[in-house]
This record gives C-alpha cells, sequence and structure tokens, in this order.
C-alpha cells in the first residue's frame, strides 16, 4: 500500500513538472497590441462592448411613428413648400354656378319622355318592318336557288 502511494506522488509530481516545464507562449493583444493581458481579458474590449450595449440599448427603445404612412420619407425643408402645406389658402379656382331652378312642373317632365318614347318607338317599327321585308326577300332568293339547284318547280 505505500508502494502505491509513493506512485501516486510520483505520478503527480511529474504531472506538475511537465506542466511547469511546458513553454508558455505569451500572445499579443490584437486590439490594444499589449503583451500585459490575454485577449479576453482587454480593457478596450469591455469599452467597446459597453459602447455597443449602449446603441443596441438606444436601437431597442426606437418606435417608428405610425401615423406617418411614409415613413421617414418626410423633408422637413418642405415645411414650409406652398404646395406641400395644410393651412386654408384662398381657393385658386371658381366653383361652377349652381344650375339655375326651372319652373318645370312634372306634367312637362312626363310628356317631353312620352314624346321621346313615341319618337323611339315609331322609330323602331319601321326599322323592323325593313329587316322583314330584307328577310322575306332573302328567303324568297334561298328557295329559288335551292328549287334550281334541285330542278322542282314550285311556281
Amino acid at each position: 500500500m505505500t508502494r502505491r502511494l509513493e506512485e501516486l506522488e510520483l505520478k503527480r509530481i511529474h504531472e506538475v513538472q511537465a506542466v511547469a516545464e511546458a513553454p508558455v507562449q505569451v500572445k499579443l493583444c490584437p486590439n490594444c497590441q499589449s503583451f500585459e493581458h490575454l485577449v479576453e481579458e482587454c480593457p478596450a474590449i469591455s469599452a467597446e462592448r459597453e459602447m455597443y450595449r449602449d446603441q443596441a440599448n438606444v436601437v431597442g427603445q426606437f418606435r417608428p411613428n405610425n401615423n406617418a404612412p411614409y415613413g421617414n420619407t418626410y423633408n422637413s425643408s418642405w415645411r414650409n413648400h406652398p404646395n406641400f402645406s395644410w393651412k386654408a389658402r384662398a381657393t385658386q379656382y371658381q366653383q361652377p354656378d349652381p344650375p339655375s331652378q326651372q319652373s318645370s312642373s312634372i306634367e312637362q317632365i312626363i310628356a317631353n319622355l312620352s314624346k321621346v318614347v313615341g319618337d323611339f318607338v315609331g322609330k323602331q317599327e319601321a326599322t323592323n318592318a325593313r329587316v322583314d321585308q330584307r328577310m322575306d326577300r332573302g328567303s324568297e332568293w334561298k328557295m329559288e336557288s335551292v328549287e334550281q339547284k334541285n330542278g322542282w318547280n314550285a311556281k
């Protein structure tokens, strides 16, 4: 048992010596060009982290104006431009006069309407008569051509 204990102690001593004899590599801090600290302990990085943390907090607090449908496209120098202002101005055009009230009664309106409808019906009847005549002539012509083709003489 004592022998085993001595072996473990020797093994431990050799491990400690191996660690102690290993060459220590000192690395240059790329941020501040110093050999005095490790990269993870660089004071410049902690300052940058603090700065970026503050900027991130500011970005997180930004609230867009939901009443502005065009976002940040408004140019404040346009504030005094006459075409972009909302203040009341004198009208630049004359509105037309409202139509004058005529003393027309319902009877006159009905008479005018019945005259227009009567004229339309008369013209439509004349058009229908012309179409009927043409159709009759066309069917007679068609019958004659069929009879001549087949050699019939129905007349």
